[in-house]
């Protein structure tokens, strides 16, 4: 940390006198152009055919598949520090993830952490950025997935406060039958409940479906509340059997998909614990 610290401190240093030598009038070039490098924009809609794939990425055959929602706090762990391959140790093992507060590229260059994390685990990923800075994607959701993911989209959550939040929705081959995923991470301020619903709304749409988010939301708040009394089973970590906290925010809701066990990996790589389960087969919807 320290020798980061000096690192920065030296390249300031370097640039103050860069700045310093520069006549009066360049000032009025240079000062703008850097302001404007680190407003931060929400991003625009997206849209594609399939994801960017590993050699490793298959079609994917298993009759059980298990997928997992987490939020990496851009690789921020509870000691404070950065490690991106302590969050790779937390996927390992796993065919599905949705990933939420995930980094885009460093302002000088580099990739986002959905295409690192994807290249050690060997999976295909997809990132669907919130908010550009310095005119590059600053964070976002994403997918990771050893299946084939086609006809994803992702697009802005309605705000009222200037949150940029979208919703990622895709499609992927279970059974030779397509479900819908959704990843979303909804804003904790007052767009919250008007996210929710819209995302809650989305989801009632498809018959086989699955959604995972941080919803900023426990089981007791509104509109989540009253959706999982009208959807009982749809709560996928509860029905698992898993850890199911009455302060859990993360959630994988499903639809028409038979839920197998279900756990979590605790905190520490981030400040969010991850939770996952088992998919085992596909169910009619009632």
């Amino acid at each position: 940390m320290w020798r980061r610290w000096v690192t920065l401190n030296n390249s300031f240093r370097r640039f103050a006198s860069y700045l310093n030598d520069q006549p009066i009038w360049s000032w009025a070039l240079i000062v703008p152009v850097i302001l404007l490098s680190w407003i931060k924009f929400p991003a625009l809609a997206g849209r594609g055919a399939t994801i960017f794939s590993s050699s490793r990425c298959l079609a994917g055959s298993d009759s059980i598949l298990r997928i997992a929602s987490y939020n990496i706090h851009r690789a921020k762990g509870t000691d404070h520090i950065r490690d991106l391959s302590r969050v790779a140790d937390n996927l390992v093992g796993l065919d599905l993830l949705a990933l939420q507060e995930v980094a885009g590229p460093m302002v000088w260059g580099g990739e986002n952490q959905a295409s690192r994390l994807a290249g050690r685990l060997g999976l295909g990923w997809l990132y669907a950025p919130t908010r550009y800075r310095a005119f590059k994607p600053d964070v976002g959701n994403a997918l990771l997935s050893k299946r084939w993911i086609t006809d994803w989209q992702y697009q802005p959550l309605p705000t009222t406060q200037g949150s940029a939040r979208n919703i990622l929705s895709a499609t992927m081959s279970y059974e030779n039958t397509p479900v819908t995923i959704l990843a979303t991470h909804i804003d904790r301020g007052p767009d919250r409940d008007r996210q929710l619903a819209f995302v809650l709304e989305e989801f009632t749409r498809h018959r086989y479906v699955i959604l995972f988010g941080d919803l900023n939301t426990h089981c007791r708040q509104s509109p989540l509340q009253e959706f999982l009394l009208k959807n009982p089973g749809c709560d996928a970590i509860a029905e698992g059997g898993g850890p199911n906290p009455d302060d859990r925010i993360d959630w994988i809701l499903t639809r028409g998909v038979v839920i197998g066990r279900s756990d979590d990996r605790p905190v520490g790589a981030s400040d969010h614990s991850l939770y996952w389960l088992e998919i085992t087969g596909l169910c009619d919807t009632v």
